[in-house]
């Protein structure tokens, strides 16, 4: 890449940082309100599935189709395992037992459930279902144009909602991807790909987040942001040779590490995956810290990377510090407007919040005509509003 086409790359960047920098973060309380939106509208979508067990089975069907050509747990899960081999096992054993079904039949439907009940299906098996009304001819097998006529309504509705929420949620939280991505600036990988990466993991995480767990969605998501990174960094390098059981024993941490992070809203300690698969603490930093090396253990010598190279960089050179400085003057003002403009006024004067040195309260009291006591008091009274708890969190990240 020539010196034309870096610079023409850092004013994009730098374009692209100031925009996410001027932003607004969400509340507590408006993370709640949309991803509350969003997970009821996955749950209706959900119901509105499950009442056709015909459009299930279609759905079934072509999984089996391909189940050797696509990661069949993206779509499916059992209670104790995500291992593929499983659940294809059971995906088998489920569609051998339907097979005889009329699922127009009230009663077989109600089997066919029972039956059924025993495969969880995630988002990505919903999806796929409701991808499929999109093709008349295949919709028609489930549902007439008499009834589609109604539920098309409720349908497109439920997914607008859905979409709108999403969205919200992700692009208020887009600075904290390029506050983790800017960490891993010299791994290899360009600064735009990194962000590209860390909002496809933020979106992943937005939609696993269930908000009645009562976990911050900022620390939640955190967790998939760096993973989708560290993957990219990983899979952009020449592989590791490892052996199957190695493979597995690093997926089974993988898996634990999203369970324990839905459970508990944040990230695991290698000691308490450790505790959960009951393997020895040190094995399983040493797999965590295998399935993040990029470095071919058989790159020959002059090839190969220096391992700083894929640590997370923590000193990171302009322009990647424009977004912190942009949102966070975004927030400070968000938290401002709550005061009246004499107390806004004292608040800024007093902490140089304006850029401008720190005023002592003499001078901010001859500036407004007031007495330095009652300057003092009006201090303390913004303070205090300043101090609720739900201010804190919007500076999550900051500190």
């Amino acid at each position: 890449m020539d010196g034309k086409q870096r610079a023409l790359n850092r004013q994009v960047e730098s374009a692209y940082i100031c925009e996410v920098g001027g932003i607004p973060r969400l509340t507590p309380d408006e993370v709640v309100v949309y991803a509350r939106q969003f997970l009821e509208c996955k749950i209706e979508l959900k119901k509105l599935v499950d009442q056709y067990p015909g459009l299930i089975l279609h759905e079934l069907l072509k999984l089996n189709e391909k189940k050797y050509d696509l990661r069949i747990s993206n779509y499916l899960e059992l209670a104790d395992t995500q291992e593929d081999n499983d659940i294809r096992k059971v995906m088998d054993s489920v569609l051998d037992q339907v097979k005889d079904l009329d699922l127009k039949n009230p009663k077989d439907a109600k089997e066919f459930f029972a039956i059924f009940q025993i495969l969880n299906t995630r988002e990505l098996f919903t999806n796929e279902c409701l991808e499929n009304l999109k093709d008349d001819d295949v919709r028609r097998l489930f549902i007439s144009d008499s009834a589609w006529e109604t539920l098309s309504a409720k349908l497109d509705n439920l997914l607008k909602l859905k979409q709108e929420a999403a969205n919200i949620l992700v692009e208020r939280n887009l600075r904290l991807v390029i506050s983790i991505a800017k960490k891993y600036h010299h791994s290899g990988l360009s600064f735009s790909d990194l962000i590209q990466e860390g909002n496809i993991g933020l979106m992943k995480g937005v939609e696993n987040y269930d908000y009645r767990l009562g976990h911050k969605l900022s620390t939640y998501v955190t967790y998939w942001i760096k993973q989708a990174i560290t993957r990219s960094i990983t899979n952009h390098s020449r592989v590791v040779r490892i052996s199957a059981n190695t493979l597995k024993q690093i997926r089974d941490i993988k898996a634990a590490e999203q369970r324990l992070l839905q459970e508990n809203g944040e990230t695991p300690t290698p000691e308490e995956i450790a505790q959960d698969l009951k393997l020895p603490e040190a094995r399983v930093r040493a797999l965590i810290k295998m399935s993040q090396q990029p470095i071919s253990l058989q790159a020959d010598q002059e090839e190969d990377k220096q391992i700083a190279e894929t640590i997370p960089d923590e000193s990171s050179p302009q322009p990647l510090q424009v977004a912190d400085e942009a949102s966070l003057k975004s927030s400070i003002n968000k938290v401002l407007d709550e005061l009246t403009p004499r107390e806004r006024y004292i608040i800024i004067k007093r902490f140089g919040l304006d850029g401008e040195d720190t005023e002592t309260l003499q001078n901010i009291a001859d500036s407004l005509g007031l007495s330095q006591e009652r300057v003092r008091q009006i201090e303390a009274a913004a303070i205090k509003k300043l101090r609720k708890p739900e201010n804190k969190e919007i500076f999550d990240g900051y500190y």
